[in-house]
């Protein structure tokens, strides 16, 4: 299983389309294998793993380390498929259009709020391909969307 981890400059990513205050136990997504309860502190986490007997799906984990709120911005949570030497948004390549959750689905996290969700987020398997998955969001007291992604995996 591939586990992807990333923390840059102060992020770190989590998948899910509801927020979940504090830092209990929390049950996993159906098909989601476990994935860690806390980040680091001062960050905005992100966890993704392939998930259990569904290939083309990916699970991911945000948690907001920060001490105050943080907002996702619009497309907050993306699945982003390698094409022409770049990444891009599967549902922009595949819907030609936005992605498919938009700035009013933008949930509040506050401090330690998880997001936890599969994707694509269209309930059907990614094509086989290389991808990563991006959390877009604005911190407290600041204007400028901030992003974390994940490293590169690879979906059947």
């Amino acid at each position: 299983m591939l586990h992807s981890f990333v923390a840059i400059g102060g992020v770190s990513l989590l998948l899910c389309c509801t927020p979940v205050e504090g830092r209990g136990e929390r049950m996993p997504s159906e098909h989601c294998p476990p994935l860690p309860e806390r980040g680091p502190a001062d960050v905005v986490s992100l966890y993704v793993e392939h998930a259990l007997y569904v290939p083309g799906v990916v699970c991911a984990r945000v948690i907001n380390g920060f001490s105050s709120s943080i907002v996702g911005a619009g497309g907050y949570l993306r699945l982003e498929q390698w094409e022409d030497g770049k990444f891009r948004d599967l549902d922009e390549i595949l819907f030609g259009g936005a992605p498919m959750i938009i700035a009013a689905d933008r949930p509040s996290m506050p401090a330690g709020a998880v997001i936890e969700n599969r994707l694509p987020a269209y309930g059907q398997p990614a094509p086989p391909g290389r991808y990563r998955v991006c959390f877009r969001y604005i911190s407290s007291g600041h204007t400028e969307i901030q992003q974390v992604c994940s490293t590169a995996l690879t979906l059947p």
